[in-house]
């Protein structure tokens, strides 16, 4: 989990570097390598913190707990998804001048949020059942 959460700030890193490189001109493929990133540090964030949720439930009651994660997760990104897509389309509006800060602080504040994150992963356990053996043992 703690990998996945450096990768995701390694992406958001090479986002804010390429926004502060390229301006408001930047394109969809100098974009791609740090969403590339963050994507798959997001996989491997989320799917072990997924299981370790789901190991605290009956096994019988595992595909309504599913559910319920699943659409909480979902319910919780939206409120954040409008203020970020609402400072972004602001910063590439013509009058907005040095929009390469505008863009740069969401970055910022995503790379900050994975940091926490890092650092609160610690307090999960290591496993999703503590007697369930790690693979290869």
């Amino acid at each position: 989990m703690q990998i996945g959460t450096v990768v995701m700030a390694a992406g958001a890193a090479v986002l804010a570097l390429t926004i502060h490189l390229a301006g408001i001109d930047v394109g969809a493929w100098q974009l791609a390598p740090g969403l590339a990133l963050v994507g798959v540090g997001m996989g491997l964030t989320m799917a072990p913190f997924f299981d370790i949720v789901l190991a605290g439930v009956e096994p019988h009651e595992t595909g309504s707990a599913s559910g319920t994660l699943t659409g909480v997760a979902r319910s919780s990104a939206a409120p954040s998804a409008r203020p970020c897509s609402a400072r972004s389309s602001s910063a590439c509006s013509p009058i907005s001048g040095s929009s390469g800060r505008r863009w740069r602080s969401p970055c910022g504040s995503r790379s900050g949020c994975c940091c926490w994150t890092f650092a609160l992963s610690y307090l999960l356990p290591r496993r999703a059942r503590p007697e369930q053996q790690p693979h290869g043992a």
